[in-house]
């Protein structure tokens, strides 16, 4: 505006007409002022339509909008009914109630994502399968998600880009865990603008494992409702609804789809070791020399009652819950793998298996072997297990050692090289 605005201030009211906007006589309330320079008296007014205006003011035209039907709850594309882990429960409703779930019943939660930016937020109902009503067992806010642009490989720590990032996400970017598909991962980094997110893997009771592009990402943590109403018997099967809400209402329940899953108890259950080395790597392609296994503990209750977020594969020095063993299996073949052993009531954090106990198991040398390590407790095992799969390799003696050992060769005699 030009000098006439001089003696405005913040909170001072003014009326405002702009026939090119269909205005005329709106009351508007300063909210800021920038009253120009020496060379420059042009005066920046921000303001808004005040409040107790409204009443007096005038509109030349009828304004354009559909925000009708957008006021209309409709259905959450993308939704996670799961049952929830202990740490969660330990989280929102306090280790006392955690501890004293029985080991053979679970709880159940749900996270979804808004199908509308007017969506308020949703109410949560579940039932065992086909029997009675859906019955409402809490309410919460639509979950934050967005979409992964890349395959993401089973790593224990990761940098990717997102996008069709959706939600308030509040205080993401600090250590808060999100989900893609069934791997809880923690969110060290988030920048909503560029999607560039740097997450750590596999934590609480999950493993890192490889996710195809598109798969969705949903930030639940603080935008979980749960169903703390009832404790379900291990295989029992429920099917849920999220009704979502808005201020002309709440969806009608027949136009919400259903989601269901089957009771595991998931609450009670060890989590699985952590850090996995095989020959002092994670994960590798090739593995030569005698195989060994490593890991690190993990406890449940001890990291739920200690941390205030999850930890990653990486920490050391955690005492295993009491009871907890591990198993190996170990499996060759790269197409339909076959057992060749299975090592039970492991309680050390290592395994060497010996190369004679190896071609014995395997019934010779073989071109890949598969290793799988879970935990066990009170005959319960993990909720999820490390695998991996890698090409073996064999050198010494007995093994192509002709092949193996160099320019030596080269050397020898021809009989020798034969022989060998």
């Amino acid at each position: 505006v030009n000098r006439k605005a001089w003696n405005l201030n913040g909170g001072d009211v003014f009326v405002f007409s702009w026939a090119k906007l269909g205005l005329a006589n709106v009351v508007m309330r300063v909210g800021s002022i920038a009253t120009g320079t020496l060379d420059n008296g042009l005066i920046t007014v921000e303001a808004v339509e005040d409040v107790f205006g409204l009443p007096d003011s005038g509109y030349i035209e009828q304004q354009e909008g559909d925000i009708g039907s957008e006021l209309n709850p409709s259905p959450s594309l993308y939704r996670k009914f799961i049952e929830a882990s202990y740490f969660e429960l330990e989280s929102v409703f306090g280790d006392v109630f955690a501890k004293d779930i029985a080991q053979n019943v679970g709880y159940v939660s749900m996270a979804c994502q808004a199908s509308r930016t007017l969506n308020l937020d949703y109410e949560f109902r579940d039932r065992i399968l086909g029997i009675g009503e859906f019955i409402k067992v809490d309410e919460a806010a639509h979950c934050p998600t967005a979409i992964l642009t890349t395959d993401l490989a089973q790593e224990e720590s990761s940098s990717v880009i997102v996008n069709g990032i959706t939600g308030s996400f509040g205080a993401y970017g600090q250590t808060l865990y999100a989900i893609i598909n069934n791997e809880y991962v923690r969110v060290d980094y988030l920048d909503t603008v560029t999607g560039q997110m740097d997450i750590s893997r596999g934590v609480i009771d999950t493993v890192p494992v490889a996710h195809a592009s598109g798969s969705m990402v949903f930030f639940a943590e603080m935008h979980t409702a749960y169903d703390n109403l009832q404790a379900y018997i291990i295989g029992t099967q429920l099917e849920a609804k999220a009704l979502a809400r808005t201020n002309s209402g709440t969806l009608a329940e027949a136009s919400a789809p259903t989601d269901s899953l089957t009771i595991q108890a998931r609450h009670s259950k060890p989590y699985p070791p952590a850090k996995i080395r095989i020959n002092g790597s994670y994960k590798p392609s090739q593995v030569s020399g005698e195989l060994t296994i490593a890991w690190e503990h993990r406890n449940r209750i001890y990291q739920s009652e200690v941390f205030e977020h999850p930890i990653d594969q990486a920490l050391t020095g955690i005492t295993p819950e009491a009871g907890t063993t591990y198993t190996i299996n170990i499996y060759k073949n790269l197409i339909s793998p076959v057992l060749c052993r299975t090592l039970t009531g492991l309680t050390s954090d290592s395994y060497t298996y010996p190369i004679d106990e190896e071609l014995a198991d395997c019934g010779g040398t073989v071109s890949y072997l598969t290793i799988e390590i879970f935990s066990v407790r009170d005959d319960i095992e993990s909720w999820q297990k490390h695998r991996f799969t890698f090409e073996r390799i064999y050198t010494g003696w007995g093994f192509n050692w002709g092949f193996n050992c160099g320019w030596w060769c080269m050397a020898v005699p021809r009989w020798y090289r034969d022989w060998e």
